[in-house]
């Protein structure tokens, strides 16, 4: 899927698109919005960012589970190699310890990323801090094109600020945007 993000200066403006959004078949699920005053996207019924959308869950326990597998990996390997420990360390062992170590690391790294905000919105916290909204909408490619038209000619005023996948990348720390 991929994600376009627009930023709005006001709710007002935030439930008119996403109402004409609901109007031309995109579903509720795949509209998400985030601003500084959560409370009221309650008040005006719009779909708020979920905990894994705001924050760096995902990203951070990816993360955390390559480091605890590779080191896990390489513990048990240089172990059972160098015969340091009083038993020997064969495949079976070899693989629970990297396994049970990733799934630690994943454990511990998405505990650490719920004390961040999501790598992806990093590019809008400026416009959030200033009072702006945030509409995420997950789209098929087939879509994209047809959303895009529709909302540059009902809402011109509105700031496609980027699109990108849907797809968390453990490997990047901030979110590539491509311009509209």
């Amino acid at each position: 899927m991929i994600r376009l993000y627009y930023l709005t200066q006001s709710l007002a403006q935030a439930k008119r698109v996403t109402d004409d959004m609901y109007a031309e078949g995109i579903s509720d699920w795949h509209v998400h919005i985030i601003c500084k005053d959560q409370n009221s996207l309650t008040h005006h019924h719009l779909n708020e960012a979920n905990l894994l959308e705001e924050r760096d869950i995902i990203h951070s326990g990816e993360q955390g589970a390559l480091i605890g597998g590779t080191g896990g990996l390489l513990v048990s390997t240089v172990a059972g190699t160098l015969e340091l420990l009083p038993f020997t360390f064969a495949l079976p062992q070899v693989a629970l310890l990297t396994i049970f170590c990733g799934l630690f690391g994943a454990w511990s790294g998405g505990l650490a990323g719920m004390a961040r905000q999501n790598y992806r919105l990093t590019p809008f916290k400026h416009p959030l801090d200033q009072g702006g909204c945030l509409i995420m909408v997950d789209l098929y490619s087939f879509q994209v094109h047809k959303v895009k038209q529709h909302v540059f000619r009902h809402y011109p005023d509105l700031l496609l600020a980027g699109s990108s996948s849907s797809i968390t990348n453990p490997f990047s720390n901030r979110v590539p945007l491509h311009p509209a």
